[in-house]
């Protein structure tokens, strides 16, 4: 079915569809039934006010009427396909569907981003319960009191004989305990209802900070100095800890070094002549990569021809900067895919990796990524060299022969047969 000819195809699926005469909606928008009828059956063309009657009388968006709005249909159903691994070809089929029935159409739309919302709340939730550190030391608090009373009872219950001084200090510890308890469950269920109240709310520092970021898009071109830095954290109603403000007050003292280091008008002449080549930009203005991955990483949209995500870690592997990149998945609490190149840098400082990878996640998609671990001099006489991995992730131009398989963290990961899996993914079987 043609797109030009097929709004008056739409018009009356949905007339039909909610039980509504030809004559019935031609008298609401004020036309003759015949008139209908010829637009119904695509010989004429109409636009403007009229649609927009039509619409309001049939109950739906006029947009999903008109004919340029079609394509945008048939595009996200073809995106909804692919991202379940189906395939739907340019026979016309999708148009067709979209154009008869356009309110199916979009609760085909509507269904498909419901099902990817709540796909990443399952992720979200998983990657809490294995990784969350606060969650995981509120409950080996709940054990470890359990535990406590529980061999306590069990002294009372199987000792025939106990001193009556003995019996007053174990019921003084079972009632200690019994109160610990109901704090720490308490305060656990506490915790846990305020991360389900709220899908956006943090629950800690690094959380607010992430939250902060979003709110201003990962861009700050528009601060003059660190004062208006600070000012901007310190009048933030999204930063309320103490802590994420300090992480964010070391943040922008980190953002100003950076561009007293390479200021813009010396940064963005770089990115014109060789593009958003962390390596090359850095040789050039002669400074550090990991320099030109937080500017790259913070700079505004419009300066750059690809976005970018960025992923840096410390020694440990534990995240303490992440700038998401749809599609290329981080945890939000450490543990992440090993197969990774940010920890591959880590065993190599100072020699940045390229590589291509496809990240299996649901949402997915191959990119290309530098990572650069960066040593810091010891804090003190006789202490290692302080390490940071940076990884900076960007969509990929041109495909690879064979691009490396990668995943978000091993428990929602479903790569078969990965020989680095560390625990059960609850996407697959594999160990």
């Amino acid at each position: 079915m043609s797109e030009n000819v097929s709004v008056g195809s739409r018009i009356r699926e949905r007339r039909v569809t909610i039980g509504l005469k030809q004559a019935d909606l031609a008298a609401k928008v004020g036309i003759s039934a015949s008139y209908l009828n010829l637009i119904e059956h695509n010989r004429r063309r109409i636009a403007g006010k009229l649609l927009l009657q039509l619409g309001e009388a049939l109950g739906i968006d006029p947009q999903l009427l008109s004919e340029g709005a079609q394509a945008s249909i048939v595009a996200r159903l073809r995106e909804s396909a692919a991202y379940y691994g189906e395939t739907v070809g340019d026979d016309g089929s999708a148009a067709d569907f979209a154009a008869r029935y356009p309110a199916w159409a979009q609760l085909v739309i509507d269904l498909d981003r419901k099902v990817r919302q709540l796909e990443q709340t399952v992720d979200g939730l998983s990657d809490r319960l294995s990784h969350d550190p606060h969650l995981a030391t509120s409950l080996h608090e709940v054990l470890t009191t359990v535990t406590a009373i529980r061999s306590t009872s069990s002294i009372l219950a199987e000792t025939q004989d106990i001193e009556p001084e003995w019996q007053m200090r174990f019921h003084r510890n079972i009632n200690e305990d019994s109160q610990r308890l109901a704090e720490e469950a308490q305060s656990l269920v506490s915790y846990l209802d305020m991360g389900s109240n709220d899908g956006a709310s943090a629950s800690s520092p690094w959380d607010e900070l992430e939250t902060f970021f979003l709110e201003h898009e990962y861009s700050f071109s528009h601060l003059v100095d660190r004062e208006q830095g600070q000012s901007l954290v310190d009048n933030s109603s999204l930063l309320k800890m103490r802590a994420s403000r300090m992480l964010a007050h070391r943040f922008f003292n980190q953002y100003f070094d950076d561009i007293a280091q390479v200021d813009d008008a010396t940064f963005t002449a770089a990115l014109d002549r060789v593009g958003q080549d962390a390596v090359l930009i850095a040789a050039q203005c002669g400074v550090t990569i990991p320099t030109i991955m937080r500017r790259l990483a913070f700079a505004p949209k419009d300066w750059l021809e690809t976005p970018v995500g960025l992923a840096v870690c410390d020694g440990s592997g534990s995240f303490f900067l992440r700038k998401p990149l749809a599609g290329f998945h981080v945890p939000r609490f450490g543990s992440a895919c090993p197969l990774w190149p940010l920890f591959g840098a880590l065993q190599s400082p100072m020699r940045p990796l390229h590589m291509t990878l496809t990240h299996t996640g649901r949402e997915g998609g191959t990119f290309h990524t530098v990572a650069y671990a960066d040593l810091a001099p010891p804090a003190h006489a006789g202490a290692f060299p302080m390490v940071q991995s940076y990884m900076l992730i960007t969509p990929a131009q041109s495909t690879v022969a064979a691009p490396l398989k990668v995943g978000a963290a091993c428990r929602v990961c479903a790569i078969s047969g990965c020989k680095s899996r560390r625990e059960m993914s609850i996407l697959s079987e594999d160990l």
